[in-house]
């Protein structure tokens, strides 16, 4: 259980509340475990959308990349064509 009681045994709860073993003691305790809880639930997801943020940005870096690549390539080709066609073009001038 996270949940430790005012028991003056020097728990997280003592030391958070102050271990008078009274009610009031308790119920402080158990809000403030409750909002440490959250606190690490809102750690946690904001971690999460971090590194949901990281993979898209390099899933995104790859498609560019891999973009202007085949931008490239389709650039050499059509190089590769032209010179062709115009190398027929004058043979056929010839």
């Amino acid at each position: 259980m996270l949940m430790d009681v005012t028991d003056n045994d020097g728990g997280v709860c003592d030391t958070v509340c102050g271990g008078d073993g009274g009610i009031d003691g308790g119920d402080g305790c158990i809000i403030v475990m409750m909002v440490v809880i959250m606190l690490v639930v809102v750690m946690m997801v904001l971690v999460m959308v971090v590194v949901m943020m990281v993979v898209v940005l390099v899933i995104v870096v790859m498609m560019v990349i891999v973009l202007l690549v085949v931008v490239v390539l389709m650039v050499e080709i059509v190089e590769v064509m032209l010179k062709g066609m115009l190398v027929t073009v004058s043979v056929l001038k010839i």
